[in-house]
């Protein structure tokens, strides 16, 4: 996560891209979850938050955080196309989703 629930760390960009070069290096998905991207305390000290991308980047979101939507379970990933067919597999299995109220605030 970041930043780090329940710490409040934020991983400076630089970080995240190095980690970013080693998984793709070893060809290994990175998984960021950026679901409090919107509580970033840059005049704390804090480092800005950070999004990386690349072909090996699985990059998930989260309406409930950011819209203050808490309890609507809402979110969307952001990844590379070549991952579309695997993911609709696994989305297709999920026995649960958001009620039709909560995906429609979140668009």
């Amino acid at each position: 996560v970041n930043p780090c629930n329940p710490t409040g760390v934020a991983m400076p960009a630089e970080h995240l891209q190095r980690l970013s070069t080693v998984c793709s290096k070893h060809g290994v998905w990175l998984a960021v979850d950026n679901t409090y991207e919107n509580f970033s305390y840059e005049d704390e000290g804090h480092p800005a938050h950070t999004c990386v991308s690349g072909d090996h980047v699985v990059n998930v979101f989260s309406f409930s955080k950011a819209y203050g939507m808490m309890g609507w379970r809402v979110g969307y990933l952001a990844y590379p196309e070549r991952l579309h067919g695997e993911l609709m597999k696994v989305q297709d299995t999920i026995a649960i989703c958001p009620s039709v109220i909560s995906q429609k605030a979140a668009l």
